[in-house]
């Protein structure tokens, strides 16, 4: 195991930079495991990936997957599991994070120990000035799951009720609509293939459950809106166990375009 102190790109990392990701939780209730589901299919320019299983300087293991040591998808031992996606621009001129502002990947590793924490430390975050550009991200533990947006000076968090959400790279919850600007040809293209994914998703239960099974299948589908296109560079599963969440949590790792490559079970 690699063991490395640092606790920068713990979580958040520079998942930013995407250009047309997806992802989506599904909840325990409704897939065929009965554990948390949380997936990415990430897009982004050709870049080198890695893996690494890593510790903080407070003893937490965590596992990061992303590109050049920075975290992308991220998974600990107390059972929290991240994706990013980018998220929309902000009108006008961005001021620089005030200093001396924890970062977020250290407060994650530090003082989140469910999801609900590490949510508000999220959101929190953002309303601080801490983000240069804006973000939607998916953190969920074994039993609850929340998606937050953030951008500069702004966070807002939402927990996912039930069932099945699905997020591109256009903002969903309110508040942002007066400083951040997306073009509507964009945004409509991220809502076309947010539907899209739930879509598939939706054809590939089985009994009216969804399955690991399916999530490949959908996250590799290619043509119009789908989750694989020319940009896609990774992807990630995090499998999510309520009881054993350090010894039995699974992460089923692309490290490649999801179509041309094998998912790895990474416990």
């Amino acid at each position: 195991m690699m063991k490395k102190l640092s606790l920068v790109s713990f979580v958040i990392g520079c998942g930013f930079a995407a250009s047309a990701c997806t992802s989506w939780v599904i909840m325990p209730d409704k897939s065929a495991s009965g554990r948390m589901l949380v997936h990415k299919s990430r897009d982004q320019h050709l870049s080198r990936l890695d893996a690494n299983m890593m510790v903080t300087k407070n003893g937490v293991r965590w596992m990061n997957i992303g590109a050049a040591g920075r975290a992308m998808f991220s998974m600990n031992e107390r059972g929290l599991a991240m994706t990013s996606n980018s998220g929309d621009s902000k009108f006008g001129k961005v001021k620089k994070p005030p200093k001396g502002l924890l970062g977020l990947n250290a407060s994650l590793a530090t003082n989140a120990n469910d999801a609900e924490e590490g949510a508000k430390l999220v959101r929190d975050f953002g309303r601080a000035g801490g983000r240069p550009t804006g973000g939607l991200i998916l953190l969920a533990d074994a039993r609850r799951a929340f998606t937050i947006e953030i951008a500069p000076e702004y966070g807002e968090m939402m927990e996912i009720p039930g069932w099945i959400y699905v997020i591109s790279n256009s903002m969903h919850l309110g508040g942002c609509e007066g400083f951040l600007f997306r073009p509507t040809t964009t945004f409509r293209s991220h809502r076309v293939r947010e539907a899209k994914t739930r879509a598939e998703l939706q054809r590939t239960q089985v009994d009216g459950k969804y399955t690991i099974a399916g999530v490949f299948k959908t996250s590799r589908l290619t043509g119009g809106a789908t989750p694989f296109n020319r940009h896609s560079l990774s992807a990630v599963c995090f499998e999510l166990d309520p009881e054993f969440p350090e010894m039995i949590d699974c992460a089923y790792i692309a490290l490649g375009p999801q179509q041309h490559t094998v998912y790895v079970p990474t416990p």
